[in-house]
């Protein structure tokens, strides 16, 4: 039997499920219009009379689309309920498989150094594995973003008073800044900037089905760590 999410509280839970709605509809027009785009480019690039420039056009704007449509997806992962199947699970060796995941976004080619602290013989956790694994990889493609390419990022996992693992990402670099955020345990839906981060609303409701919790400590000049938080099994 699947778990339902853990309600989110008053305003809060109507505000998420306003932005869902409002996502896959966006997401929806804006797949349309992505299918007649990279269908006319197709055509386009097909022919072999293009000039040069504007062929090298033609593929900056068929970049662009591929980008977009990774943007869509990202949005409609939040929006939609995706079928869960619970396995109890090893914390170690879901974060070994994000970062052979990450090789496939060419992260390794940066001057990022990963320092990797996982402690063993820890306790199970019960979760869905893609999901977790997508979670974790949005959290660390932020971090290697926000570091743009250079710093030193830390992953460690420990036992947090023998009922929590603990999950800590840390990293320096364009960081988030205190007067920006709200504990994520109720999840900031707009910064500063107005715009919604739905990576780290997905990363929210993964760790949030699982009656964990998520949480920043970001200070300027020092860094950002994401603690994470997840009970036994």
């Amino acid at each position: 039997m699947q778990k339902e999410e853990a309600p989110l509280k008053g305003s809060q839970e109507e505000k998420i499920a306003a932005i869902r709605q409002f996502a896959v509809g966006l997401t929806d027009e804006m797949s349309n219009l992505l299918i007649v785009i990279s269908g006319r480019l197709r055509i386009l690039l097909e022919q072999k009379t293009i000039d040069k420039d504007i062929r090298g056009a033609l593929d900056t704007i068929s970049n662009c689309t591929d980008r977009l449509s990774e943007i869509v997806n990202r949005i409609l992962k939040f929006a939609m309920n995706m079928p869960q199947k619970f396995e109890n699970l090893n914390i170690n060796e879901i974060i070994e498989s994000v970062f052979t995941l990450l090789n496939y976004h060419k992260v390794y080619s940066t001057s990022v150094s990963i320092e990797k602290d996982l402690a063993k013989d820890l306790p199970l956790v019960k979760g869905d594995v893609n999901q977790l694994q997508e979670a974790f990889l949005d959290l660390l493609l932020n971090a290697y973003q926000a570091m743009a390419g250079r710093g030193k990022l830390t992953v460690k996992t420990s036992n947090f008073q023998n009922h929590h693992i603990e999950i800590k990402i840390s990293y320096r670099g364009c960081e988030i800044l205190d007067e920006s955020l709200e504990n994520i345990s109720k999840p900031p839906l707009f910064k500063k900037k107005e715009w919604i981060d739905f990576d780290l609303l997905f990363c929210h409701k993964v760790i949030n089905n699982l009656n964990g919790s998520i949480d920043i400590e970001s200070q300027e000049n020092y860094g950002t760590t994401v603690i994470i938080r997840l009970p036994f099994v």
